[in-house]
């Protein structure tokens, strides 16, 4: 009999597999080149395999990568500024939403005794500190999470756990379009003229760009990588290439049938996370929702470092696979 562990993993195969033959249809029906959005699949697919098939040596790689990572963007000194270029990622809040995924993997890769899980709940909360004081709102929400999550993981069901992280995702993306058709109306009074002044208006225009986009080509969507091209908000201004939505964009660029392909392999991912142990299971979990939290109101999975350490985290998270009996050493990274 196939283990549910095995279940998902063919299921998982088989909706990365066909999210690609949509992505190739879509570019191929509309003309759109194909190759930034395949890559981009494969490089998370790729990511959460190495971390899923890591045996032993797990929680030094989550720990090693997540403090490499943190490292790289405190010495590039672009992220306590928020002034272009950014440093490393070229994009503030690109940067931020990588020491998101960076705190994820430490706090991954941090639980197997009391005191590292002691010292990485330190580094969340200096982390978001420090995300807060250089003004990256979501990325501060997104640590204040995680580290809620480090503090009630052994509380929680990470069964659980993965489902309020998809509810979460369906409604953040339900009120991004939902901002987004209402951007046309005035809303200067009342409290929706103040969520769209914190959200910028421009954003808001965007996130409607894309709902009118997709509800045009509800199918096959307007080709991968054309919603620049085809957003007329994007088009008057050059420094606008993304929809700030990660939802909303895949909606208007691959359609329907292609967002719904995406929610399906974020929720595998989820439940691979929720089907882990413990602590682990739940913080795994959590750093999937940090991220999606993020990628809702940003185009912070454009950037392939932030996504990959989310993956890679997720992957490093579904750990229950070892046989009983066997024991893995947990070696501490220098």
């Amino acid at each position: 009999m196939t283990r549910p562990g095995g279940r998902r993993d063919i299921a998982f195969a088989l909706v990365s597999v066909g999210l690609v033959v949509w992505v190739l249809l879509s570019g191929v029906t509309t003309s759109a080149p194909v190759g930034a959005t395949v890559g981009a699949v494969a490089w998370v697919v790729g990511c959460y395999l190495v971390g899923r098939l890591l045996g032993p040596q797990r929680d030094l790689v989550a720990r090693c990568a997540g403090a490499a990572l943190l490292l790289a963007v405190a010495v590039s000194g672009g992220f306590a500024d928020r002034s272009p270029p950014a440093p490393p990622l070229g994009y503030a809040n690109a940067d931020a939403a990588l020491v998101v995924a960076a705190v994820g993997l430490v706090l991954v890769g941090s639980q197997a005794d009391d005191v590292s899980r002691l010292m990485a709940g330190a580094l969340a909360v200096v982390a978001a500190g420090w995300t807060l004081w250089t003004g990256a709102v979501a990325a501060s929400a997104s640590l204040a999470l995680l580290i809620v999550a480090a503090a009630l993981a052994g509380r929680l069901r990470s069964e659980l756990a993965a489902v309020a992280a998809a509810a979460v995702a369906v409604l953040l993306l339900a009120a991004t379009a939902m901002l987004g058709v209402a951007a046309p109306i005035r809303l200067d009074d009342g409290p929706g003229g103040v969520l769209v002044g914190q959200l910028s208006e421009r954003r808001v225009a965007l996130w409607g760009d894309a709902v009118e986009l997709a509800a045009r080509h509800p199918l096959l969507g307007v080709g991968p990588q054309q919603f620049p091209e085809r957003s007329q908000v994007a088009m008057r201004d050059a420094d606008t290439a993304a929809a700030h939505s990660l939802g909303l964009e895949l909606a208007a660029e691959i359609g329907l049938v292609g967002l719904a392909l995406v929610a399906v392999l974020i929720w595998l991912l989820l439940a691979a996370a929720g089907g882990g142990q413990g602590h682990v299971a739940v913080l795994a979990v959590t750093t999937v929702t940090a991220f999606l939290l993020q990628a809702s109101v940003d185009y912070v999975a454009d950037y392939l470092a932030v996504t990959g350490a989310t993956a890679l985290a997720v992957g490093l998270g579904t750990r229950a696979h070892s046989a009983p009996g066997l024991s893995e050493t947990k070696p501490s990274c220098p």
